[in-house]
């Protein structure tokens, strides 16, 4: 080739790194992070098995509960709460977090800017249906505590309890003092404080795909204390801490932090009480709520964005904080997971073809898998057997 071509394409070449400097800013130094080879994971199909459960009527089935009669309760994307017995074709309505709109619970309106301004005015239906989630409210982890009420973190409206009826709604941490709750565990005790993690302090829920690009140290786990309505930060500068779980050890809390794809442990009593150390490190895939196997002991995982060698999507991306936006909503998932009790990754459920993805949490009840999805328009449940344990 002539030297006129090669002068030609160096100027372009300098063209296109001054406009992307600009367009996406200049690489951010300190913001990657260096991730060992990824596990080696025996491939299968079970996740492709799952039946769909309430197809088109239970949009984003995030995260489960079960109360003392062993009914299932799950949050939706539309503010609802919902009861299930599990046998029956029929559900009830447990309760809203929110306001019951029109707008609500309509996911592909996640095509908006993550730069938009939430107002309604001049906005399409899928913008004013993501606007409205503030006012819908979006239920995520939730537990019961043991005065038998349903305590609910919502992402808008903040730390929830409802009564056992579902008819009294109280506000234990108002969701102006937190910018993005997530998933909590109640500890054991006669005060039953409430250990819950607000993810990140810079973006709300409806930007999540910023906060995980952004890969910062943003987030908090935080105590409430029901004794005297206190508020506690217990740890500072997490990564994206998501779902939480109790250690079968009742002394220690087990917490994803999804942007460094690890679980960590933090002691709240005993001899290491106030100690954090790693639990699992270098997961497959970008870990969303974590929940314990009854029947093994094991921990079950959703996996969020699953991870690939050599290119890493995340880990490359992070310095470019306007490229990131391109790509916020282009990662596939397609996977559940589940540890050992010490942390060991063991095997996973896949689906390749992605016909059951995104998945936030599984439960293991009545003999089945149940798998929730924060976007997934169905429950989806696998039967489990003695191979899947």
């Amino acid at each position: 080739m002539s030297a006129g071509f090669w002068r030609a394409a160096v100027v372009v070449g300098v063209a296109l790194a001054l406009w992307a400097a600009f367009e996406w800013g200049v690489p951010r130094q300190g913001s990657l992070v260096e991730l060992p080879p990824l596990p080696a994971l025996r491939p299968n199909q079970r996740l492709a098995q799952a039946q769909h459960l309430f197809p088109n009527d239970w949009i984003g089935p995030e995260s489960f509960a079960f109360d003392e009669q062993d009914r299932m309760y799950a949050g939706l994307a539309d503010g609802r709460i919902v009861r299930w017995d599990g046998a029956s074709e029929r559900y009830e309505l447990f309760a809203r977090t929110g306001e019951d709109l029109p707008e609500c619970g309509t996911y592909e309106a996640r095509r908006a800017t993550p730069t938009h301004q939430y107002t309604l005015e001049g906005r399409s239906a899928a913008d004013t249906r993501w606007c409205a989630e503030p006012r819908c409210g979006r239920p995520l982890g939730m537990k019961f505590d043991a005065h038998k009420r349903l305590i609910v973190a919502d992402a808008y409206q903040g730390l929830l309890s409802f009564s056992p009826a579902g008819d009294e709604r109280r506000v234990l941490v108002a969701g102006s003092e937190l910018t993005f709750p997530n998933d909590m565990a109640v500890l054991p005790g006669e005060e039953g404080t409430l250990l819950f993690t607000d993810s990140t302090h810079k973006h709300r829920r409806r930007d999540v795909m910023l906060e995980v690009l952004d890969m910062g140290g943003n987030g908090r786990l935080l105590a409430y204390h029901p004794a005297n309505g206190s508020l506690e930060v217990v740890l500072a500068d997490l990564h994206f801490p998501n779902g939480v779980c109790l250690h079968a050890d009742g002394d220690s809390l087990l917490i994803n932090e999804l942007t460094l794809f690890r679980v960590i442990r933090y002691y709240f009593r005993g001899s290491k009480r106030g100690q954090v150390e790693v639990f699992a490190d270098n997961l497959p895939g970008t870990p969303d709520n974590i929940r314990r196997m009854h029947s093994t002991g094991h921990y079950l995982i959703g996996v969020g964005a699953k991870r690939t060698q050599p290119f890493a999507l995340l880990n490359s991306l992070s310095p470019y904080p306007r490229l990131r936006d391109l790509v916020a909503f282009l990662l596939p998932r397609r996977w559940a997971s589940w540890l050992d009790e010490n942390g060991k990754v063991l095997e996973g459920y896949h689906d390749p073809a992605g016909r059951t993805a995104w998945i936030s949490e599984a439960e293991e009840w009545k003999g089945h898998l149940y798998m929730g999805s924060f976007t997934n328009p169905f429950l989806a449940r696998i039967k489990i057997d003695d191979e899947q344990h």
